[in-house]
Formats: structure tokens, C-alpha cells, sequence
């Protein structure tokens, strides 16, 4: 018997209001108590620091930690027996998502096909042609471009063109093979634009993400274990927490097997992001 099964295999996809497995329904509430209570100080603050557009402007970012429940959830990408984890916090937040978690009947086939660890064609699933244009896909596999700090003299922001999260891989290697062999785990399973680690509020469905991670990084570190059988981690974002999450990370980071992947702004997949690991990366790939 599976004694860490999977809790989204039980999540109620036709919910009319929000999506959630009900056993972390007390964690959420407690959670977005704790954000909105967050949210009155802060305005108090900017209200006291700003005025006419800048208040606006930053009014507008305090829904940016809110969490967008009627999104379905999306804990892992995936399969959990692909050789590269990337280690991520939690899914993000876009506008256009309420409409694709609506009426984008592939997507939302490869959501619940996937969150029940079904065989797919694409595992990775935002490889996948059949959503070419959807937010996710442009996420992975499209550059974009981004304002960079403001430059001294003139005090304007210049823009730069930022590779797609999936980077130099999308060159590199056949987009079939590659969606079987990256796995995405997020620490939080819940959408939001931003999201701040809360160590005293751990979900249920958490403890299942933090297994998936924890039996990598055993069955890695377990000299017993084929080369093969083992993992590279590639942190997306948030090395600090997700190093202090995971303490074993740093000792597998020693042994090359974890690496960064740039800057918090630029969490993308590239030869240059990654150095002297991306020759590693390719090579567990393929092999």
C-alpha cells in the first residue's frame, strides 16, 4: 500500500467554486487571513508614502500575493521518474489563465491527466503542440522581453530580451524526449503572481510535493543507487528558502548535482545561467 499517496488524484475538477483538496481548506483560510491582514498594513503604508499614479501603481501590486483558487492546481509538472528535477515554489498568475482554466478543454485534459499521474505523450505537458499559444507554453518555450533597472544618467528603463524558462534546451534536445525527462515540483500547489514562503502553514497536499523532493534527493545521495537511477535538481528560484527547506541540497550541490539557474529574474535554463553544470544536464538527458 502506498503509504505517500497522491492527493490530487482526488481533487473535485467540477467545483463551481473553488478548487482545492478539501483537506487543505483550513491552511488556505488561515493563510489568506493572514495575507489580507498583511495587505491593510501595507496600504496603510503606501497611502502614507504615496500619492495620485505612484499610489496606483502600487495599490495595484497588492493583489499580487492573493491566491487564485478557482485556477486548478498545478503541484507538478510531469513525471517523478524523469532524471532533472526543477524546483520551483509555486505555479504563477495570469489574467488569461481564468479563461484557459475554462474553456481550453486540451489544457485542462493535461491538467487532471497529469495531477493523476496518467501516461502522457507529452508529460511535460507545456511541450506539448496542442497548446502552442496558451500562457504556460509561452512561459516554458518563448522569450520575452522585460525592463531592466532604470540606467543612471537618463533614468529610463531599458528593455532586454529574456530567453524562455526551458532556454537552450528547446535547441538542444527532441521537445518529445525532453517533456520526459524534466519534472517540475512546486513547494506550493496554488496559483498566485508572488508567493513568500510560510513555514507555520504547511497543506496537507504539501507534505506530498515535499516527498516527491525528499525521496529524490535520498535516492540520489544513496550511494547504493545506480548513476542512472540519480537526479540533478536545477532551482528555479529562491535558492535560500529552498536550501533551507532542504538542507540536503547543499551537499548534493557540492557533489554537482544541484545547480542554479540565474537570478531570481531570470530563472532560465541556458548555457550561460547554468556554466560548467549545463554539459552535466545534457548528458543526463541523453543518456
Amino acid at each position: 500500500m502506498d503509504t505517500n499517496p497522491n492527493p490530487w488524484k482526488d481533487l473535485d475538477y467540477e467545483a463551481e467554486k473553488d478548487k482545492y483538496v478539501l483537506n487543505d481548506k483550513s491552511g488556505l483560510d488561515n493563510l489568506k487571513k493572514i495575507l489580507d491582514d498583511k495587505k491593510v498594513v501595507k496600504r496603510e503604508k503606501l497611502e502614507k508614502k504615496y500619492s495620485g499614479k505612484k499610489l496606483e501603481e502600487e495599490l495595484g501590486k497588492l493583489d499580487d500575493y492573493d491566491l487564485r483558487l478557482k485556477l486548478y492546481p498545478e503541484p507538478f509538472i510531469g513525471n517523478p521518474d524523469a532524471p532533472i528535477y526543477l524546483l520551483n515554489l509555486n505555479p504563477g498568475y495570469d489574467e488569461i489563465n481564468k479563461t484557459e482554466h475554462k474553456e481550453n478543454e486540451k489544457l485542462i485534459e493535461c491538467i487532471k491527466e497529469n495531477n493523476s499521474q496518467k501516461p502522457m505523450t507529452y508529460p511535460f505537458y507545456w511541450l506539448d503542440p496542442a497548446l502552442e499559444g496558451t500562457s504556460g507554453s509561452k512561459y516554458w518555450k518563448e522569450g520575452r522581453l522585460q525592463k531592466t533597472k532604470k540606467i543612471a544618467k537618463s533614468g529610463k528603463y531599458v528593455l532586454q530580451t529574456i530567453p524562455p524558462r526551458l532556454g537552450d534546451l528547446l535547441e538542444e534536445i527532441d521537445h518529445i524526449k525532453l517533456s520526459k525527462k524534466i519534472f517540475c515540483v512546486e513547494y506550493f500547489p496554488y496559483h498566485s503572481k508572488n508567493y513568500n514562503v510560510n513555514k507555520k502553514i504547511i497543506l496537507p497536499t504539501q507534505e506530498y510535493n515535499r516527498y516527491l523532493i525528499e525521496q529524490a534527493i535520498e535516492k540520489t545521495l544513496n550511494k547504493a543507487t545506480p548513476e542512472n537511477e540519480k537526479k540533478i535538481f536545477i532551482i528555479m528560484r529562491k535558492k535560500t528558502e529552498l536550501f533551507k527547506l532542504f538542507g540536503d541540497l547543499e551537499t548534493l550541490q557540492k557533489e554537482n548535482r544541484v545547480f542554479i539557474c540565474g537570478s531570481n529574474g531570470n530563472p532560465c535554463i541556458t548555457k550561460n545561467n547554468l556554466k560548467d553544470g549545463w554539459k552535466r544536464i545534457i548528458k543526463k538527458i541523453t543518456e
